[in-house]
């Protein structure tokens, strides 16, 4: 990564802010400053490319090696680092988390994922069905 610091949610190449990895990348920056400071949040940035291999754009493809990382870096602490990043994504969703017995970090990103893909198919198939009926009045 070199002396450039990456920051998700400044940086452009990680797209349409409301794309879930651009969601979920800008909940990790923000709560690693809030619990660490911009400093030290930088300095994770740098160790988890360094240590790792993991540049911070890249988290999203790789969740289950940053899970592992945040317990690894934060010891019991990284579990309680994941929810506060999972509390912060369903905010920007505009979702009310709950905890839910036995759910990790990965647990609630997935399940994030799945209830956006789920959402956007809904969506897609509303808006085809409306074509459709506007179609079928033409040709009435």
């Amino acid at each position: 990564m070199g002396s450039q610091t990456f920051s998700p949610a400044t940086d452009s190449r990680v797209g349409h802010p409301r794309n879930i990895d651009t969601l979920l990348l800008d909940s990790i920056d923000q709560v690693l400053g809030d619990l660490l400071g911009m400093k030290v949040r930088d300095a994770v940035y740098a160790h988890l490319a360094d240590a790792y291999s993991l540049e911070a754009q890249n988290i999203p493809r790789n969740l289950q090696k940053f899970s592992r990382v945040l317990e690894e870096v934060f010891g019991k602490s990284g579990q309680t680092v994941g929810y506060a990043i999972c509390r912060k994504l369903f905010e920007k969703l505009e979702w009310t988390f709950m905890e839910v017995e036995g759910f990790d970090f990965l647990d609630y990103v997935e399940g994030a994922k799945v209830k956006l893909a789920h959402h956007s198919a809904n969506r897609s198939s509303n808006i085809l069905n409306s074509e459709n009926s506007e179609d079928s009045e033409m040709l009435v």
